[in-house]
């Protein structure tokens, strides 16, 4: 009886273990990076990058445009002019997050 209740506590607390080491990975993928840009004239936007979502590559025939994605809400376009706001790390975060590969775009 008591081989089985040493037995059965182990397994739990190996379990309880295998759970934290995920949630701590899935964790540390979430970028928690704060990008801010000048969208136009009159607005600065400032978001971290998990809260984008749904992102898209927009392109005018093959020619790449922009990028748009969804920011708590609000759908905004992020053109070149607005990527070349972002270091080389928050654009790779953010498209990583995104789900978009930059090998594809033609950011120069």
């Amino acid at each position: 009886m008591l081989e089985t209740i040493i037995a059965l506590s182990q397994s739990k607390s190996e379990y309880a273990f295998e759970i934290a080491d995920s949630l701590y990975e899935r964790l540390e993928s979430v970028s928690s990076t704060t990008i801010s840009l000048q969208y136009d004239a009159n607005n600065f936007l400032t978001f971290k990058v998990y809260e984008a979502s749904e992102g898209i590559i927009l392109r005018q025939g093959v020619e790449f445009m922009g990028v748009q994605c969804l920011i708590r809400g609000t759908t905004y376009r992020l053109t070149r002019e607005h990527l070349d706001q972002l270091s080389n790390r928050e654009l790779r975060e953010l498209l990583n997050h995104l789900g978009i590969q930059d090998s594809h775009l033609q950011l120069n």
